[in-house]
């Protein structure tokens, strides 16, 4: 496998169109449904395995998940050492890589020579020539291939600084109209807020918090984590308090069918079947 090599462009080339909006879509079946909001799909992680022969979190993830048809991608952070974020999903390095310990036990430079595991799972051995990114080299992956990128802080809590670390890089890209910030954890979010009031953010929850916590641009729903699909209802409600709804995270078939047409954004592992669903709804 060739290394994927990440692409820095100059500050201000590649210019994402702003905002998350999708618009309206005609559909050819008029006599069922003469419009229809077709959501955006974001890819979790990237275009990885099981869905591709790539890890999660790469470079070459990235730019699969790009050519088949997701506009956006969820990337992780989890922080080194010396306090830069790092594209990975767990605080452990086990599962992706082959060293052992916490993330946050190497530092930086260390860490962006670790090769990842085609697969991510514990005790796997086979190894890609991907290496760990940092958050700064994820972003500008994202941007050339002109994507935007939903930044998942996993610690439940952040210091300043690690919020302000995470400002630095979106400031660096000189484009934040393609970057969201979402976590599970209210304060996590109002942390990035108070690091620089252009950061938008997206409360991840497992059912819909309606009315929903202030400050936030997006709600992302992990709706089927006990059973519960989102309604339409949910979906009004939502709009009508101005956020966006991100449906988080249908995989199969089964659970396409259980997302309304009407949610803003569906996150997924399965780029290539949600695009498939979305086709044969006319989207």
């Amino acid at each position: 496998m060739t290394t994927h090599k990440i692409v820095r462009p100059a500050a201000g080339a590649l210019a994402l169109a702003g905002g998350l909006a999708v618009g309206l879509v005609v559909t050819a079946d008029t006599s069922t449904r003469a419009a229809t909001r077709c959501p955006m799909i974001s890819a979790r992680l990237g275009l990885h395995w099981p869905y591709s022969s790539l890890p999660e979190n790469s470079a070459a993830a990235i730019h699969a998940a790009h050519t088949a048809g997701a506009r956006k991608v969820e990337v992780d952070v989890n922080y080194s050492r010396d306090g830069v974020p790092m594209a990975i999903h767990d605080a452990w390095l086990d599962r992706v890589t082959a060293h052992t310990g916490r993330v946050n036990a190497y530092p930086a430079a260390k860490l962006k020579t670790f090769p990842l595991k085609v697969k991510g799972v514990r005790g796997s051995t086979r190894m890609s020539s991907e290496h760990l990114l940092s958050l700064y080299d994820a972003l500008y992956r994202a941007k050339a291939d002109g994507m935007r990128v939903s930044v998942e802080i996993k610690p439940p809590r952040l210091t300043a600084a690690q919020a302000h670390a995470v400002a630095l890089r979106f400031g660096w890209l000189n484009d934040w109209t393609m970057i969201d910030v979402r976590s599970y954890y209210r304060p996590v979010l109002a942390a990035m807020r108070t690091a620089d009031r252009r950061i938008r953010t997206t409360l991840t929850v497992h059912r819909p918090w309606i009315p929903a916590p202030a400050g936030n641009v997006m709600e992302s729903i992990n709706y089927h984590r006990h059973g519960a699909a989102i309604k339409p209802s949910a979906v009004r409600a939502l709009h009508a308090s101005g956020l966006q709804v991100d449906a988080y995270t249908p995989d199969s078939p089964a659970e396409f069918a259980t997302v309304p047409f009407t949610v803003d954004q569906i996150t997924t592992n399965n780029v290539k079947g949600a695009q498939a669903f979305l086709k044969a709804h006319h989207c």
